[in-house]
């Protein structure tokens, strides 16, 4: 049993892929692990089929191919593969500069209180970047998303973020992003992994209030890593279009999820709902 399992889902990211292999392979220090490569690029496969051969001798990675049906559908297709006390997601575009995989890792170990943790996601510049760290809403979706444009609601989207909280010790949060996140193998196993109802967007918030079954989900400053983030939906009309059926698709299926939470919750606590 590896200590670690990673799963990392390609849509033709070759290039990406390569040099997070690369920073994993120098900076995973300490702890045992395999990466999960999932090329859902059908037909041509291209990512599978160009790094198999660059990182043969590399026996902590398998290359995997699979139908497009997701960014959740991709990471859940490797859930009868791993075997280990710990599974991390890890989007292609991330950058590992440190040994944040074991920090992390070892945050679950000393803390079993702890379902999810997410780390502190910078810009390439070393800037934080300011991810989404509450449950949304139309408010901050919304008028968050104009704040670039209209100023006044520039407080809608720092709330949701949490931006001038102090997060400089581990917090808790309510939404870790689906870009990085590190989790008890278990407890992603025992939640049935990510909704695939959801193609893209909305599945990592969606699995976040679902692990609060097994405790809490933090945001650990400390460490961090960079997310060349470049906000797709946003000038591609097709991914719009995507991130907003998933938006509604979360608005009308969070009171069913909710419900299911708490009925749980009770049930560990011997009490009634």
């Amino acid at each position: 049993m590896n200590d670690i399992s990673i799963s990392v889902v390609s849509h033709n990211d070759c290039d990406n892929v390569r040099i997070l292999l690369q920073n994993l392979t120098e900076h995973t220090k300490g702890i045992s692990y395999h990466v999960y490569v999932v090329d859902n690029g059908e037909p041509d496969y291209s990512t599978a089929s160009v790094l198999k051969n660059e990182f043969i001798d590399n026996e902590n990675i398998t290359f995997l191919t699979c139908k497009n049906n997701g960014f959740g559908a991709g990471h859940n297709s490797v859930m009868n593969l791993i075997d280990s006390e710990y599974h991390a997601i890890i989007n292609p575009d991330i950058r590992i500069e440190t040994n944040v995989l074991p920090e992390l890792t070892e945050y679950l170990k000393n803390h079993p209180e702890t379902a999810l943790v997410t780390p502190q996601i910078r810009n390439a510049d070393g800037s934080e970047q300011f991810l989404p760290r509450r449950t949304p809403n139309f408010r901050y979706l919304v008028l968050g998303r104009l704040s670039e444009k209209v100023k006044a609601f520039q407080k809608y989207r720092d709330e949701y973020t949490m931006r001038g909280i102090d997060c400089s010790s581990p917090v808790k949060i309510e939404f870790c992003t689906g870009c990085f996140m590190v989790t008890k193998t278990a407890f992603f196993k025992g939640v049935g992994g990510f909704d695939d109802k959801y193609f893209m967007y909305f599945e990592d918030v969606d699995l976040t209030e679902r692990m609060q079954e097994f405790g809490n989900t933090m945001l650990i400053h400390d460490s961090y890593v960079i997310h060349d983030w470049h906000g797709g939906s946003r000038g591609n009309k097709q991914l719009m279009k995507i991130h907003i059926k998933s938006m509604f698709r979360y608005f009308l299926d969070r009171p069913r999820v909710r419900r299911q939470l708490k009925k749980k919750l009770a049930k560990k606590a011997g009490t009634k709902v």
